[in-house]
């Protein structure tokens, strides 16, 4: 996706740091990450839930709640976060919230 590539977030550092008249960092750890290691991660933090009910990944602003989160699970955004999920399950089959 345009907006979650990495010369689109330095673009973006440099035009806010034009704005601002000073130096502005975006940091962007999750950037380099799949999906399933993005849910591994909620996992060991222990905000699986949070991740699931906080967070919204669909292009079509759907909040439907589904087993890997909120979304309408047609876009490709909500198609990556669901094979992302069942990824993860295959390591941890009933992750407790």
């Amino acid at each position: 996706y345009p907006d979650c590539r990495d010369n689109y977030i330095k673009a973006k550092a440099v035009e806010l740091s034009l704005g601002l008249d000073r130096p502005v960092t975006i940091h962007t750890p999750l950037m380099w990450k799949n999906k399933a290691q993005v849910f591994e991660m909620a996992y060991n933090a222990g905000k699986i839930k949070e991740l699931q009910e906080l967070t919204l990944t669909c292009y079509n602003g759907n909040e439907q709640m589904n087993e890997w989160g909120r979304g309408c699970s047609q876009c490709p955004a909500c198609q990556l976060r669901e094979k992302g999920f069942e990824e993860f399950r295959q390591t941890h089959p009933h992750p407790a919230p």
